[in-house]
C-alpha cells in the first residue's frame, strides 16, 4: 500500500499544473508596451501587434497583484507572457500619462540585476536598464521611469 502511495506521488504532483505567474519569481516579459485596445479575446500593444488572450489569462498589479479585468488595461504600459502563441499573463506596470513624451513610473524595491542588465524586483518585475543607467542598491524602495517606446528604464531613484 504504502509502495503504491509513493508511486502515484509524481503522477499527482503533475497533476497541480503549471505555477501562477505570481510564483514564479522574476517575469521576464514576452512583449511589452501600452495597451490600445484589450478585450477577454485580444490584448492590442501600441497599435501594432494584435495578440490572442488565453482565456485562463492572469491579469494583476505588479506591486500589490490585485486582480485587472481586461477593460481596465487600455492605456496602461503592461507586460505580457506567451505560452503557445497566446498571452497568459498580464501585469500592469503603469499608467502612461498623455504628453510629447510619455514615461511610465513604476516603484518596487529592487532585488538584483540580472546577467542581461535587466532589474530584477521583490514583486517579480523584470526591467531592461537603457544605457548609463545604474542599477540601485539591493533591498531599497526604488521609482523607474520607463521610456515606453524604448521598453527601458531612462532613471532610476532610491527613494529615502
Amino acid at each position: 500500500m504504502a509502495l503504491a502511495l509513493i508511486a502515484s506521488l509524481p503522477a499527482c504532483a503533475a497533476a497541480v499544473g503549471p505555477k501562477s505567474a505570481l510564483e514564479i519569481g522574476a517575469r521576464v516579459p514576452s512583449d511589452q508596451g501600452i495597451v490600445t485596445q484589450g478585450d477577454f479575446r485580444r490584448i492590442e500593444l501600441d497599435g501594432e501587434r494584435s495578440l490572442p488572450v488565453s482565456e485562463d489569462v492572469e491579469s494583476f498589479t505588479t506591486r500589490g497583484h490585485e486582480v485587472v479585468p481586461p477593460g481596465r488595461w487600455k492605456s496602461r504600459y503592461v507586460h505580457v507572457g506567451i505560452k503557445d502563441k497566446q498571452v497568459v499573463w498580464v501585469a500592469v506596470i503603469g499608467v502612461v500619462p498623455q504628453g510629447d513624451a510619455p514615461v511610465v513610473i513604476y516603484s518596487g524595491v529592487f532585488d538584483r540585476l540580472d546577467s542581461k542588465k535587466r532589474a530584477v524586483f521583490e514583486d517579480g518585475t523584470v526591467i531592461k536598464l537603457a544605457d548609463g543607467v545604474s542599477a540601485p542598491p539591493k533591498g531599497k524602495e526604488t521609482v523607474v521611469f520607463i521610456d515606453p517606446a524604448k521598453h527601458v528604464a531612462t532613471a532610476v531613484t532610491v527613494q529615502q
